[in-house]
């Protein structure tokens, strides 16, 4: 409004000016709706869209926030299993290391999630997404029983005194 030098600079500056801040109260409003953000994630959203000077960077900003949201969502679902995991066979008969792996992508990204968690970006949730996915596939408890029974089956059928109703 200040550099205006007429009555149309002026006009034009207070139009931008409410559609700044219509655009600033949809997004605080759509960034307080995310159900997946932690309370960190949340008010760093939050105060990017107060820094905002633009309505594109308004845009960028709950664009970022709603991706997070994503990707969280993402993490959170990743992590759904833990315990019904952690009472399975692939678990339970994994080697300590593999566990020990698993133990600790869970913990971290459990840590993210938290309410009182950091405020990580995406890059940082989509890792700890990543991590979570590779230590479950590493577990092989279920890899290592089915070795245990062929190798039991082999040296029962290599027992000269058993027939095959014993």
């Amino acid at each position: 409004v200040n550099n205006a030098t007429d009555n149309a600079g002026v006009d034009t500056a207070k139009a931008n000016a409410q559609a700044l801040d219509t655009a600033k109260d949809e997004a605080n409003k759509a960034i307080n709706a995310l159900e997946n953000l932690n309370d960190a994630q949340k008010q760093g959203a939050l105060a990017a869209v107060t820094a905002a000077t633009t309505v594109d960077e308004v845009t960028t900003a709950k664009n970022t926030a709603t991706g997070l949201d994503q990707d969280m969502g993402q993490l959170k679902d990743e992590v759904a299993d833990d315990s019904d995991l952690r009472d399975s066979v692939n678990y339970k008969n994994a080697d300590q290391e593999k566990q020990a792996a698993y133990d600790e992508a869970v913990s971290a990204a459990k840590a993210i999630l938290a309410k009182d968690g950091k405020n990580e970006a995406s890059p940082e949730v989509k890792n700890a997404q990543a991590a979570v996915k590779a230590a479950k596939e590493a577990l092989n408890g279920d890899t290592k029983l089915a070795t245990a029974k062929d190798e039991a089956n082999k040296a029962i059928e290599a027992m000269p005194n058993l027939s095959k109703e014993d």
